[in-house]
Order: C-alpha cells, then sequence, then structure tokens
C-alpha cells in the first residue's frame, strides 16, 4: 500500500500546486495496485487504466442485463456484448500473465494467488485453471473498484467542508510526521476511519444488498415466500431519519462520538454473507487516504459542488470528480 500511495504522491507532487486532478481516476489506479502487489505478488500499475476501464465496461453490461426482462444471449454480437468481451479479454489476458509469471518464479510467496493454486478438497483435487482465473477476476473487481468509489467519494466530501478536511490535516500531522505510515499506525488513524465510514455511510458503494428467502416468513409485516428476492438498500439505511442525527450531514464525528447504532450500519452488509474482504478494504482505504491527505489539501475548480451520483453496481460520481491539489507544507 507505501508503494502505490506513493505513486500517487510522485504523480500528484509532478502536477503541482493548482493542478486539477482527476480523482476518480486516480484512486482506480491506486487501487489496482494495492490489490495487484497485496494479493497476487504483480505490479498492475502499467495495465491500471485498461483494467479500471474494463471493470466499469464489465460491470455497467451486468447491470444494464438486470435491469431488462429478457437480455440477448452472449453469443449474439450486440454492442453490449461486444463490450462486455472486449472487457473479459482485457481482465483475461491480465490474469494469464499473473499466472505464468508465477508458474516461471517457482516460488512460494503465500499471497491469495499461492492459496488459490495450492487449496485442495477433501479428496485431494485442485481448483481448475478455469476456476482460478474466474476467482481472481473476482478479486481484482471487488477488491479496488468498491475501494475506489469510497475513496472518490471521501475525497468529495472532504473538499466540500474544508473544517472537515483541517481537522484530518491536524489528526494527521501529529501522526505521520516525517516517517512513512505503516500497518502499525492503523490503530491511530481514528477521524481518517472516521472520514472513511462517513463517506461509506453517505454513499455506500454497495448501495442494494439482495438475498434469497430459503423459507417462508414475514419481515416487516409482510409475508415473504421462500424463493423470494429480499433487497435491502444501505443507501436509504444510511440516511433514514429515525436511525440518524442530521442524516444528510458530513459529520465524521458521529463515528468517534459512538453515538450510532452499528446494525444501521452495513457498507459491507452482515452475517455470515457479509463482504469476506472488509477489513482488507478498511486498511487499504484508510492508509491510502491518510497517506494522501497528509500531503495535499483538495479543493472544487470553479465553485463546483459535490457531483451528483450515478448509480450502477456502485455509486459513482455522475462524470467523475476534478479536484485541485495544493501541496501541504
Amino acid at each position: 500500500m507505501e508503494r502505490s500511495s506513493s505513486s500517487v504522491v510522485a504523480d500528484w507532487e509532478r502536477a503541482g500546486t493548482g493542478a486539477v486532478i482527476d480523482i476518480d481516476a486516480a484512486m482506480m489506479h491506486a487501487t489496482l495496485e494495492v490489490v495487484g502487489h497485496a494479493l497476487f505478488g504483480s505490479d498492475l500499475s502499467h495495465d491500471a487504466a485498461a483494467l479500471a476501464d474494463a471493470t466499469l465496461d464489465a460491470l455497467d453490461v451486468v447491470i444494464a442485463r438486470a435491469r431488462v426482462p429478457i437480455a440477448p444471449p452472449g453469443w449474439i454480437p450486440t454492442p453490449a456484448n461486444r463490450r462486455l468481451a472486449a472487457a473479459n479479454r482485457v481482465l483475461d489476458g491480465a490474469v494469464q500473465r499473473m499466472l505464468a509469471e508465477r508458474v516461471r518464479a517457482r516460488v512460494r510467496t503465500h499471497d491469495m494467488l499461492d492459496m488459490l493454486m495450492a487449496v485442495r478438497d477433501q479428496d485431494g483435487v485442485g481448483l481448475s485453471d478455469e476456476e482460478i482465473r474466474n476467482q481472481m477476476v473476482t478479486f481484482i473487481v471487488a477488491g479496488h473498484e468498491t475501494v475506489a468509489s469510497a475513496l472518490t467519494w471521501a475525497w468529495a466530501l472532504l473538499a466540500a467542508h474544508p473544517h472537515e478536511q483541517a481537522a484530518l490535516h491536524a489528526e494527521l500531522s501529529e501522526i505521520v510526521r516525517d516517517s512513512p505510515l505503516t500497518i502499525a499506525d492503523y490503530p491511530l488513524l481514528v477521524r481518517t476511519r472516521a472520514v472513511f465510514d462517513e463517506a461509506l455511510r453517505l454513499y455506500p458503494p454497495a448501495w442494494l444488498i439482495t438475498r434469497k428467502a430459503i423459507e417462508g416468513g414475514e419481515l416487516g409485516g409482510r409475508e415473504v415466500p421462500a424463493g423470494s428476492l429480499v433487497i435491502m438498500s444501505p443507501w436509504l439505511l444510511h440516511r433514514h431519519p429515525s436511525l440518524w442525527r442530521a442524516p444528510e450531514e458530513f459529520r465524521p464525528s458521529r463515528f468517534i462520538d459512538d453515538e450510532i447504532d452499528r446494525s444501521s450500519f452495513l457498507p459491507f452488509g452482515a452475517g455470515p454473507r457479509m463482504c469476506i474482504g472488509r477489513d482488507f478494504a478498511y486498511v487499504e482505504g484508510v492508509l491510502l487516504l491518510a497517506r494522501l491527505a497528509s500531503r495535499f489539501e483538495v479543493g472544487y475548480p470553479g465553485g463546483a459542488g459535490v457531483p451528483a451520483t450515478d448509480p450502477l453496481v456502485t455509486i459513482r460520481p455522475a462524470g467523475g470528480l476534478r479536484l485541485r491539489i495544493t501541496l501541504r507544507a
């Protein structure tokens, strides 16, 4: 994570004070690099732009299919199917390169890729090449896009609330000083974590969560037959006035003062099907935010404000997010 954040810091320092940065793209690239190094021991920096575009293209097509009663079969060369096929080729190419590098290296690194290649069931049968590929694509897509979305909204909110940005900088000035951030600093980043949590509350990447009822029952006074699809929206839950004080306001301190009911805050779901990458996402998101905010202030150019939402698989800022950066002394 330090390597990936240092790459972004270097890019922004070269751009200099007053530069307007595509924050959405920068966060996508940074989180992709983290996933590549942390999970697969691979450098994805050269593939970052193509992989980020492929991820968004694939997710856009998948969600568009879910919105229509009958979608054309994948073998029909519609524009959407061609777009999905092109995205899959990019993702497959990156995965095949990582697999080939690992086979050539013949070194155990004990990362996620090692685990996928070494795992065996009770009969001693391992995962097929296709199963390993599918798992890797899932980790690449889910491991970077959701955290990138949360970070993008955190920057959008900080730029719109200078006093909250100043409070964050005060914490980081005490913790970071002249030494690089490490995992040992994570428990100390209380306000940084609160900023990240508040961004997740207001703009939960997974804004809809679905569950299938395995048995019939009653929910909220309504009959739920077995086999029903139940849809829950963290977006609505996180902004419900009966559960949150001033729910539309950006107030990170609510997570510091412990004024919340944790059952009302579900950015990663809950129960046995909760996101398996929750803890990794928190460490990744909080440390990246801390590293960058320790070096830069952000603001909106030309009087712009927090962008409207574009709810796809995750909630994206409509038209992206461009902010003016200022190097901190």
